[in-house]
């Protein structure tokens, strides 16, 4: 095991202890005086993780199998096929989910949180499945897809990335397509288990009312039997699409069961910087930049508004892909405008003609320093429920941070840093407008 390495922040007075045991598996401790325990383990292995074994995997494998993780065989565990059993048994309520690039498996409970968190790490240590038990499965995952594809949002949303990205694996299903999970099967799971599901390629974060030592004590005794593989090799998993800074599509529309239109405007920002402390910053900047164009507090969310272009609750954000497993010329990042309208055309040309306003005038300051102040209040705020604590230390961990060094980058990001990214991200080629219509209109 790795001396511990105490990460201290006398802003937030917290603190939290990280410690590499020989398996390779990362854990990260805060101690927090809750009444609520939670724990999560997060895997190096998301949805555009295809490639492994020198092949490509087929479309939705991560997702698949966080699926069947939670399985066990029911002649060991006396007849219970399910970890959940063992969840339920002690009152805690557990869960995963699968995003891009990475799969976290997590549990919360107010007592046995020992028990919980030996059941957790022996859920991800290995992996059974029978053919009758993936048929099973694929039949449940098709009706997830078969939900997904008729959600107008989803749809909206998923033709605006492919519209901003073409072939890049970003605008794939994280669920995969019908035809995709028909060619997952037990062999395919296990090679996909074999290459990701290593604890060099996992970190563990624990938050509650928690003694590091007990804790470090129960981890180590649970991954005994966990498997030391080789070094993950590098790029391995690595999409083979590069980003180019042209959006693929500059409109697309499709028509469904809606009351009014749906749109979705895509802003695809390029040029990803060298290094990880570069890339915080940068991805920490398209934050206080997202807010300072599209709050509900700033001009254009009101003129849209007044105007009545858009009904109330248009959505705004970000995604940004460029984790330290992925080379640089396979990141990408994204602003996506969402709501519902009358016209979308016409609010696609109330965004074009606020975008010419900020690039005449320049960012309004004051919405500028509003919006470091909204971003400095969320990221505190995170630190209010065990559940949140665990994320927020493990999503920066898995990216090679320290989110307690959170304050000093946002510190240092300028007026000039938004300008500059602005001027970068806001060009007429890297635009896109997703239109969901009516389908009486096509009539």
């Amino acid at each position: 095991m790795t001396d511990p390495i105490l990460h201290t922040c006398e802003w937030l007075e917290e603190s939290y202890t990280e410690v590499r045991l020989p398996c390779g598996l990362r854990v990260l401790i805060c101690p927090k005086d809750r009444h609520t325990y939670h724990a999560a383990v997060s895997v190096g292995y998301g949805s555009m993780d295809r490639f492994a074994g020198g092949r490509t995997l087929p479309m939705g494998t991560a997702h698949f199998l966080e699926h069947k993780m939670f399985e066990r065989d029911p002649a060991l565990y006396g007849g219970s096929d399910s970890f959940d059993d063992d969840f339920a048994a002690m009152g805690a309520e557990s869960n995963a989910y699968t995003s891009h690039d990475r799969t976290v498996y997590y549990f919360s409970c107010t007592d046995s949180f020992a028990e919980g968190l030996k059941t957790l790490l022996s859920m991800v240590s290995s992996l059974y499945v029978t053919p009758e038990s993936v048929a099973r499965e694929r039949g449940i995952i098709a009706e997830e897809i078969r939900m997904n594809a008729d959600d107008p949002w989803e749809r909206c949303s998923a033709a605006a990335r492919t519209a901003l990205f073409g072939r890049h694996p970003v605008r794939e299903e994280i669920c995969g397509s019908l035809s995709s999970i028909r060619r997952i099967t037990p062999a395919v799971l296990r090679e996909a288990f074999d290459a990701f599901y290593r604890p060099d390629n996992m970190i563990l974060t624990v938050c509650g009312r928690v003694d590091t030592e007990e804790v470090l004590s129960v981890v180590e005794a649970a991954v005994a039997g966990f498997t030391v593989k080789e070094p993950l090799p590098v790029g391995i998993s690595a999409p083979r699409v590069r980003v180019s800074p042209a959006a693929f599509t500059p409109r697309t529309e499709s028509f469904r069961q809606v009351a009014k239109p749906l749109f979705s405007i895509g802003i695809k920002y390029p040029d990803p910087p060298a290094g990880t402390e570069a890339l915080w910053k940068r991805d920490m900047t398209v934050s206080v930049l997202c807010e300072t164009l599209f709050s509900h507090a700033g001009d254009f969310y009101s003129d849209l508004f007044e105007r009545g272009l858009v009904s109330p609750g248009m959505s705004y954000g970000f995604l940004v892909g460029d984790s330290p497993r992925l080379p640089a010329s396979f990141a990408y990042g994204y602003f996506d405008l969402s709501g519902e309208c009358d016209d979308p055309d016409e609010v696609m040309a109330a965004f074009l003609a606020f975008v010419e306003k900020i690039r005449e005038s320049g960012l309004p300051r004051e919405d500028f320093e509003r919006a470091k102040r909204v971003v400095y209040a969320d990221f505190v705020a995170t630190f209010d429920t065990t559940e949140d604590i665990a994320s927020l230390l493990g999503s920066y961990a898995a990216d090679g941070l320290c989110a307690y060094d959170f304050f000093d980058v946002m510190d240092n990001i300028t007026y000039r840093d938004a300008t500059e990214l602005f001027h970068k991200a806001f060009r007429d080629s890297q635009y896109t407008l997703s239109v969901i219509l009516p389908t009486e209109a096509a009539d």
